[in-house]
Parts: C-alpha cells; sequence; structure tokens
C-alpha cells in the first residue's frame, strides 16, 4: 500500500475504521481467508481509504455460490416433475399444491435469511467474530420457533389450507401426506437454509455451494429410487416424495456440518438466548413480505393471463421456467452484493461499498444481457424446442423475446436490491416489489383484462413492471445517503 505523509496523521481509532483491508478472515469462526470485502487501498487527498479496484473473482465466488445452487434447485425441480409425471395427475398435483403450501415457510425462511446476513456481515466487516456467531445462533432460534410453528399447523389444519388451492378427492390426500411427512423436517430444512447463508454472509462460498449440490443431488437420486422400487414404501405417493426431499436435506446438513467440523465448537458451545431477537426481526420482517407478495402477485398476473385461454397460461408458465436460467445469474450477484456491500460498511468504508455496487452492477449486466442476446435471437427457436408448435409456441416467443429485451434492467433491479439489503436496508426492496408488481405491473394488466386488450400488451406490462422497480431502487442507492453507518 502505498503511503503519503497525511497517512501519518490518522490517528489509530481513524485506522481502525478506514483500513477495511486487513480484516483478518482467518480469525473468523464461520470464514476462510477467501474472501474479503475489498483490498488494494490507497489513500486520498481528504484522508480517506478508496479502493483501486474490488476483487472481481471474490465477487464471482460468492455469486456463483448463490446462484450455482439455484441453479441446481431449478435443474432438479424440473427433473423430479419429470420423474413423477407418470405416477398420475394426482400424485403431481398433490406434490405441486404441497410445495405452493410449503413454500410460504421458505418465503420467511428466506427473508430472516436476509436480516440474518445482514447483521453477520457488518459484525464480520468490524473484525466482531464473536457477535457474528451470537447473530447465527438467535436466527437458528428464531428458526427453531417459526419451523415448529408452521409445522403444528401443518399437522392441524393440511386440508383446509389445500382446499384453497381446489384440491379434492385423491389429489387433496397426496397433498395433505405431501405438506405433513415435511412438516417434521421443518427445522433441518430452515438450519441448511440459515447456516449457509451464514457462511455466505461471512465471504466463505464453497461450502455452501458444495454441500447445495450434495443436497439438491441427494434429493434426486432418492427420489429416483423410491419410484423404481416402489415396494421401499407404502405411505402415499406424494408422501414419499416429501420424504425423498426431506432426506435429500439431511444429507445436506451432514455434509455442511462435516466441513466446518472444525469451527462447530467455537460457534455452537456458547450462550444460546433471544436478545437481539426484536432487531433481527426489524430488518427481517420487510424482506419476509417482500418474499410473500412476490409470489401471491406471482399468481394474481397468472390469473389475468389465464382469462386469455389456455395457451397463453401455458406460454407464461413455460417462459417464466426458462427464465429463471438468468434469473439465477442476478439472484447470484445479488447475495454477492449483499455481503460484500454489508462487510464494507461493517468496516467503515462506505467508499469500498459504492465501488462494490459498481462493479457488481457492471459484471451483472454484462452476463444478463449476453443470456438476454441469445434468448433474443433464438426466441421462436427456443419457443418450438420447449412446446412445440402452434398458438402455445408463439405466445412462448413472445415472452421470451420481452424478458431478453429487459435483461440489463433486471439486473439492475438484482444488484440494488442486494446493495441495500446488505446496508440494512430491507424496506425500499419491499416498497419496490409493492410498487411494481402490485400497483404497476398487476393495475395496469387487469385495466388491459377490462378493456379486452390483446395479450402481447399483457406480457409486455413486464417493461413498466421492472424499469419502475429498478428506477426506484436506483433512485435510493445513487440519490439518498443510504450508507451512513447505523445501528440496524
Amino acid at each position: 500500500m502505498t503511503t503519503t505523509s497525511k497517512e501519518d496523521t490518522l490517528n489509530d481509532n481513524e485506522s481502525k475504521v478506514l483500513e477495511i483491508n486487513n480484516i483478518e478472515l482467518s480469525e473468523a469462526v464461520l470464514a476462510e481467508p477467501s474472501i474479503s470485502p475489498t483490498e488494494n487501498f490507497r489513500a486520498d487527498e481528504n484522508k480517506q481509504y478508496i479502493p483501486h479496484h474490488v476483487d472481481v473473482k471474490k465477487l464471482f465466488a460468492l455469486a456463483f455460490s448463490s446462484g450455482g445452487v439455484q441453479a441446481m434447485v431449478a435443474v432438479v425441480s424440473i427433473l423430479t416433475i419429470k420423474i413423477i409425471a407418470p405416477l398420475g395427475s394426482d400424485v403431481l398435483a398433490g406434490v405441486i399444491a404441497g410445495q405452493r403450501i410449503y413454500f410460504s415457510v421458505i418465503a420467511i425462511l428466506l427473508g430472516l435469511n436476509v436480516g440474518s446476513m445482514a447483521l453477520i456481515s457488518r459484525s464480520f466487516g468490524e473484525k466482531n467474530t464473536e457477535q457474528a456467531n451470537a447473530w447465527l445462533r438467535l436466527t437458528l432460534l428464531v428458526t427453531t420457533v417459526i419451523t415448529l410453528g408452521m409445522g403444528l399447523i401443518f399437522l392441524m389444519i393440511p386440508e383446509l389450507l389445500l382446499n384453497s388451492l381446489g384440491l379434492e378427492n385423491n389429489s387433496l390426500k397426496e397433498g395433505v401426506n405431501y405438506i405433513q411427512i415435511l412438516a417434521y423436517f421443518g427445522w433441518i430444512i430452515g438450519f441448511y437454509v440459515i447456516f449457509a447463508g451464514g457462511l455466505r454472509a461471512s465471504g466463505y462460498a464453497s461450502v455452501p455451494l458444495i454441500s447445495g449440490i450434495v443436497l439438491n443431488l441427494s434429493s434426486l437420486v432418492i427420489t429416483y429410487v423410491f419410484v423404481q422400487y416402489d415396494w421401499i414404501l407404502t405411505t402415499e405417493w406424494a408422501g414419499t416424495l416429501a420424504l425423498a426431499a426431506a432426506l435429500g436435506n439431511v444429507i445436506g446438513v451432514i455434509f455442511l456440518l462435516y466441513l466446518k467440523r472444525n469451527r462447530l465448537r467455537e460457534i455452537f458451545i456458547a450462550s444460546w438466548t433471544f436478545k437481539g431477537s426484536s432487531q433481527l426481526l426489524k430488518i427481517s420482517s420487510p424482506a419476509i413480505f417482500e418474499q410473500l407478495i412476490r409470489q401471491v402477485a406471482m399468481l394474481a398476473f397468472m390469473w389475468i393471463v389465464a382469462h386469455y385461454g389456455t395457451a397463453a397460461f401455458a406460454a407464461y408458465g413455460s417462459s417464466v421456467m426458462l427464465i429463471t436460467v438468468s434469473l439465477v445469474v442476478g439472484f447470484g450477484f445479488s447475495i454477492a452484493t449483499a455481503v460484500m456491500v454489508g462487510q464494507a460498511v461493517g468496516a467503515g468504508s462506505t467508499i469500498a461499498a459504492k465501488q462494490i455496487v459498481k462493479t457488481s452492477l457492471i459484471t451483472s449486466i454484462s452476463f444478463m444481457s449476453a443470456i438476454g442476446l441469445i434468448f433474443g435471437f433464438f426466441s421462436y427457436e427456443i419457443a418450438l424446442w420447449m412446446v412445440g408448435e402452434g398458438d402455445v409456441a408463439y405466445y412462448t416467443s413472445i415472452l421470451i423475446l420481452f424478458y431478453a429485451i429487459i435483461q440489463p434492467v433486471m439486473a439492475v433491479d438484482f444488484v440494488m436490491t442486494g446493495a441495500l439489503q446488505g446496508s440494512g436496508d430491507t424496506r425500499w426492496p419491499l416498497l419496490s416489489v409493492i410498487l411494481s408488481n402490485v400497483i404497476i405491473r398487476f393495475g395496469i394488466a387487469s385495466i388491459l383484462l377490462y378493456f379486452e386488450a390483446p395479450i402481447e400488451w399483457v406480457f409486455a406490462t413486464v417493461f413498466v413492471d421492472y424499469i419502475a422497480k429498478a428506477g426506484l431502487l436506483a433512485w435510493r442507492v445513487y440519490g439518498c445517503n443510504w450508507l451512513v453507518k447505523k445501528d440496524i
């Protein structure tokens, strides 16, 4: 690091706050010395240390850890549907409905994980690994309460929950069995989500990635074995498949703990209290509501599309499944940005945090734009490959083209969301979802449906949706003092 005479005037306290490149992640309980928020700092005329580059390799490591696991989840979900499809429509409907109901738990856990990662990454930025571990233990305690409570609900009133989705007779029986089996394994699933998130928040990317791959592959293999050798279990098919998914999570947790076996004593042998739970929930609550509102808004939009016929509805479902390829890229960069911004803010360097956002923005836009170009040029060919010829292929190609065009704006949305959540601001991402998904997209689509506008116009609301969302978040990041260090 280059030194100047002005650096000598910095007192010890200022140096401690500003020199974040000396964060010793090797001392961290959750982390290895492989990821730090920024490095290579130089002094400017205002006696501040500013990064002249962000390690893109480290950014990719975090992005690939999160996005890679999500991509694996998407692929395994598609293959699982293919495996169970021959079992009949009742089993398929029961599994899909059960997954939709159980996603309410996953949405809560994902929102809780956002708050947990913000607090843990900031603690690591402050070099306070003991506090980071305390936040992890607290989050696991809250996870226990949530999963046990939701599990009791699923065991007591499963029919009532599934009736809301229109299931009846055999499909209802299959759906009930599915969510009741998962209810017994809720804490295991929650433990994996939170513990893996804690590792990413510390900046360590490889263990969550490897364990995530093991978890998903295990679930897929167990599902295949259970279906091929139906003499193994005698319960309803949907319950058998739920058990396969649960056992995959058990294997994932065991593998995760094995990889971190040398650190477990330091993490878990300490005080377990609910102290700080109000602070955790204050940050997590907006993120939880954001996840739930996203799902409700998607279902509402699908309800509008359904009015235009089966072809339009099938096309929307097919295109959304395909666009998941680009969404996992954006999700990965969102998590990476959140972790690195949180560490930089914790270390007291808002300049570093802004540089991280800039680097992540450029990188994610480049990658997602490249995906958009491929989708755009081959939209019709991709649609034909997915769904065959006819109206479904035509509508699918239109949606693929629209999503291809909007890819750069979606990249901005992901990075800005990650930046704000990493700084501890979870309210603005929630507001952006309410504005774009509910008020704008659903509102405009409802008006178009009322006036019987062509379905292409309804599909085109994706442009207004993402432009409004990304614009609001960008205004918050670049137009407001969002990086003032405060107690979160």
